[in-house]
């Protein structure tokens, strides 16, 4: 299918970007700690560049450098001065995280509930900004599903693309490319949504963590509810 097929080319397009900035990010370290214990306490400083690799990696410190992180499971509620690039099947930052550099990452789920003063570039199966989390820039991402909870904040751009996307927060501009879509929160300026359709191939397509347990998907179409605010332009289109 065509509209299926210009999908399924952002998703590959948004999942490259992602890896192209994480070598990038990495190749311009001057000098990296690497600890293989995968947790960094409360209390602990590292003033360099941080790498931790386990099946559970658990950051509470503060890293005065970028953190670079993979294991099955990823939380991180300690104070990162850089950016994070982080890979794992799940993947959270929890309510205390400051992150003030970008997010770069790549797993299974996602889950925001800090604060993040950058931009968050993403490919996963689902994305969640929860309530009281805060993006400072933009947010960039591909995958099955991004949910961003009423109280949720991104503070520019969301460009997305994806099966479904759910919007119950606040952002600047929203641009999307996906099969369904819910907006019941605030979008100040413009809004450009393309609304493809789906079928079970596109449900199925997971290039990330292909076994994942997905969320039950949403009716089919757009739906706007009676207390969701577009203050710019709103473009529509359906196939």
């Amino acid at each position: 299918m065509k509209h299926l097929s210009m999908l399924t080319k952002r998703w590959l397009i948004a999942g490259l970007l992602v890896v192209a900035l994480c070598v990038g990010s990495v190749g311009t370290a001057q000098a990296v700690v690497i600890d293989r214990d995968g947790t960094l306490p409360a209390g602990e400083v590292v003033d360099d560049d941080l790498v931790l690799t386990a099946n559970t990696v658990l950051v509470e410190g503060t890293v005065n450098g970028t953190l670079i992180a993979a294991g099955q499971s990823i939380t991180i509620n300690g104070t990162i001065k850089s950016d994070a690039i982080l890979a794992a099947e799940n993947v959270l930052i929890g309510e205390k995280a400051l992150i003030e550099g970008n997010i770069f990452t790549a797993g299974g789920d996602v889950v925001v509930r800090g604060k993040v003063l950058g931009s968050l570039f993403g490919a996963s199966s689902t994305l969640t900004l929860a309530e009281g989390s805060s993006l400072g820039r933009n947010l960039y991402y591909a995958g099955y599903q991004v949910e961003a909870k009423a109280g949720s904040t991104v503070t520019r751009d969301i460009n997305a693309a994806g099966y479904q996307f759910v919007l119950g927060g606040s952002c600047r501009h929203l641009d999307l490319a996906v099969g369904e879509m819910e907006l019941t929160g605030k979008v100040s300026g413009n809004a450009v949504l393309y609304l493809g359709q789906m079928d079970d191939s596109a449900r199925d397509y997971r290039p990330w963590f292909s076994g994942m347990r997905l969320p039950p998907a949403l009716p089919v179409g757009l739906r706007i509810s009676a207390g969701a605010v577009i203050s710019g332009k709103l473009t529509y289109t359906s196939s």
